[in-house]
């Protein structure tokens, strides 16, 4: 009798970075898989507006084709709470999850 297949769910990372060059800010939005640990889509641009996430976890998607049960994992930034996001994970049949904050009151 054969096996069952287990797999885990494929999650994802996302990260919204700045870098200044020439005196210019360069703005960099990435998706990585935290199994692989690689980048699998990314976007850049001079601003850190919603639009940028979206394109690159559009990027990851169009790159991975990931199945549904994926899990995005990011932090509360107003990039990744947005509609537009939500709507792009829901799309591609990812489940949002957002870091959570403990204050560190005794």
């Amino acid at each position: 009798m054969p096996e069952p297949e287990i797999s885990a769910p494929l999650v994802h990372a996302g990260r919204l970075e700045t870098h200044v060059a020439n005196r210019r800010r360069l703005y960099v939005a990435a998706v990585q898989d935290l199994f692989s640990r690689r980048i699998v889509g990314w976007a850049m641009d001079r601003h850190m507006r919603q639009e940028l996430v979206v394109a690159a976890l559009q990027v990851a998607v169009a790159a991975r084709r990931p199945g549904k049960g994926t899990i995005h994992h990011s932090d509360h930034g107003g990039q990744y709470v947005g509609l537009t996001f939500s709507e792009t994970c829901h799309d591609a049949g990812s489940a949002q999850q957002r870091r959570v904050y403990r204050s560190r009151t005794s």
